[in-house]
């Protein structure tokens, strides 16, 4: 028995043909916008621990870094300048004292110290932007 096989070669051809065009997508598509270049995570942490240190009556410790949006790192709520500016934020343990008070004495106590900094800091120039317990 012989069979034909010039039914397949055709099938097979015409979808070669419908797939071989493929187009590229745009440089936009493939990426949003470029970070510049800007700090290591080990530059911003060094950068960041000595305003931790500053800030706690005990030796801080390093947790993480990240880098990323300034609107990501705030408190829920807060209004920021500029939420898109890109920051790096590194988290450290230590005994952070909040405001007991002006030089008055407060008829409330004192809060308990919070344990916990993040310090937020310009991606590329190092800058610090804030500190928040």
């Amino acid at each position: 028995m012989k069979r034909s096989i010039g039914p397949l070669v055709f099938i097979a051809a015409a979808l070669a043909g419908c797939s071989a065009s493929t187009t590229t997508p745009s440089r936009s598509a493939v990426s949003a916008t470029p970070v510049a270049v800007g700090l290591s995570k080990e530059q911003a942490v060094t950068v960041t621990t000595p305003t931790a240190q500053a800030m706690s009556s005990t030796p801080v410790s390093f947790i993480s870094a990240a880098s990323g949006r300034f609107g990501d790192f705030v408190p829920a709520g807060t209004t920021v300048p500029d939420p898109n500016r890109h920051v790096w934020a590194a988290l450290f343990f230590g005994t952070f004292h909040g405001s007991c008070g002006g030089a008055t004495s407060s008829p409330h106590p004192c809060p308990p110290p919070n344990n916990t900094v993040r310090v937020v800091i310009d991606y590329v120039s190092g800058a610090l932007i804030s500190a928040i317990t």
